[in-house]
């Protein structure tokens, strides 16, 4: 698996649904991860948010990843690429995103 799918907490970008679907280029799966991500994060994702190539990939990245998830914009504001080099590593914010991921059910 290259660095460069893994995000700084830690999760493997090649499992999330959104990468899945845009690797897949699937309006069908994009659609539904649309659906499913709102109810999970009560935003109204369209399938055009669903396009990311990982959080790190440097290319497509989603409308949650981008501006939605708090680990990552921590991570980018602290100039780190995994959250274990922080000196506040297991912070909340990495614990509630852990527990967000677990609790996901497709």
């Amino acid at each position: 698996m290259s660095k460069k799918h893994i995000a700084p907490c830690g999760l493997d970008c090649a499992r999330c649904d959104i990468y899945i679907a845009t690797q897949a280029d699937s309006d069908s799966m994009r659609m539904e991860v649309a659906k499913n991500w709102s109810a999970l994060f009560h935003y109204s994702f369209t399938k055009d948010d669903i396009n990311c190539d990982g959080c790190l990939g440097g290319g497509r990245m989603s409308v949650y990843c981008h501006t939605m998830c708090e680990v990552r914009q921590c991570a980018v504001q602290r100039g780190i690429i995994d959250c274990k080099a922080c000196p506040d590593y297991k912070c909340n914010a990495l614990i509630r995103n852990h527990e967000a991921s677990a609790s996901y059910t497709p």
